[in-house]
């Protein structure tokens, strides 16, 4: 079967920012991020490379200003490259929750990549701002997210630290389900045809195993 490709590329212009995003899903977790804040852009780099999907984000913002509108239309501009790259999200896995501890803290998050965008979250910060990062920012941005591509059910408990709960979930959200990857028009990368094949044979020796 033909390898689909799921990436999604969004322009984004208004009169505070300026927001380049192009999102490959079955990447190599490349990272090509600018948004003018250092903190933003080494977690969006976090998200990318342990993710897997590579990234690239360009952003010019009115930061003279503050932060605000830089973070939050990033979120909104990478919320839609990721729902145009899972297009009607054919055959992956949907739902998720993860715990993840990091040194002293400890995330939790539970994901649905439905249609029905919806935030909690639940994480107090005991510092104001990380360099030019404004910390309240956080919601805000995941806010965003969600509602950019209307795809995610998010909720967050504790500190995400480096973003090592979101990476979790979306890495495991949109890998192929296995059970509903044979289906016609499903994508399924070249590594699980031999795993469908597998199964198939499996599937046809356990009918005719007499128990």
């Amino acid at each position: 079967m033909a390898k689909l490709k799921r990436s999604g590329e969004i322009v984004r212009k208004t009169k505070e920012t300026d927001i380049f995003v192009n999102v490959d899903i079955d990447g190599k977790g490349k990272a090509e991020i600018d948004t003018g804040i250092g903190f933003f852009d080494h977690m969006l780099t976090a998200l990318s490379v342990h993710s897997g999907i590579s990234m690239t984000i360009k952003v010019k913002g009115d930061l003279q200003v503050d932060c605000h509108h830089t973070i939050e239309d990033t979120g909104i501009a990478l919320g839609q490259a990721l729902g145009q790259a899972l297009g009607a999200k054919s055959g992956i896995v949907r739902y998720g929750t993860a715990y993840i501890p990091m040194d002293e803290s400890l995330a939790m998050a539970s994901l649905d990549l439905s249609n029905r965008p919806f935030l909690v979250f639940n994480c107090p910060f005991t510092n104001q701002s990380c360099g030019e990062y404004d910390l309240c920012m956080t919601e805000e941005f995941f806010r965003a997210v969600e509602g950019g591509d209307s795809e995610a059910r998010e909720q967050w408990n504790r500190y995400l630290e480096h973003l090592a709960i979101l990476v979790t979930n979306l890495r495991m959200l949109i890998d192929i389900d296995l059970i509903l990857g044979g289906e016609v028009g499903k994508y399924i990368p070249p590594y699980l045809d031999e795993l469908c094949a597998r199964a198939a044979r499996y599937d046809r020796f356990a009918r005719d195993v007499d128990y």
